[in-house]
């Protein structure tokens, strides 16, 4: 089941930058961010579901088993998500070459150019 979660993620991310049917180089370091961010949700679904106590879960693999996978699937989120802010970080000041403070703060502040703070702010 996370196989197949994380194939279909990957898949939905990688389609992101096509243009034409071509991947576009330029977007690459968006593409790898989008992957990173994404991966890095998976994974905390998952760490959700492991300490679960959903019965049939726990009686297949048991507890111990899935307290080691959720310490685990821990680590790997927090730093695909610290790259995936890494990541966004990069791409924005590759878009703003000619003031990189400005990129910088402009992204940090949440100000036009970092979607996700945008579109969280419309939302409420």
């Amino acid at each position: 089941m996370l196989g197949a979660g994380l194939i279909l993620s990957a898949a939905v991310v990688a389609d992101q930058p096509r243009t034409g049917g071509q991947l576009d180089p330029a977007q690459a370091w968006r593409t790898l961010a989008l992957l990173a961010g994404l991966l890095a949700s998976v994974f905390m679904v998952m760490q959700v579901l492991l300490m679960a106590r959903i019965p049939w879960i726990e009686r297949a693999w048991g507890h111990d088993v899935l307290a080691r996978r959720h310490r685990w699937l821990g680590f790997w989120s927090f730093g695909l998500m610290m790259a995936h802010i890494g990541l966004e970080t990069i791409e924005h000041l590759r878009r703003m070459p000619s003031a990189p403070g400005q990129a910088l703060l402009t992204c940090l502040s949440g100000g036009p150019g970092c979607s996700a703070r945008r579109w969280a702010r419309r939302r409420s």
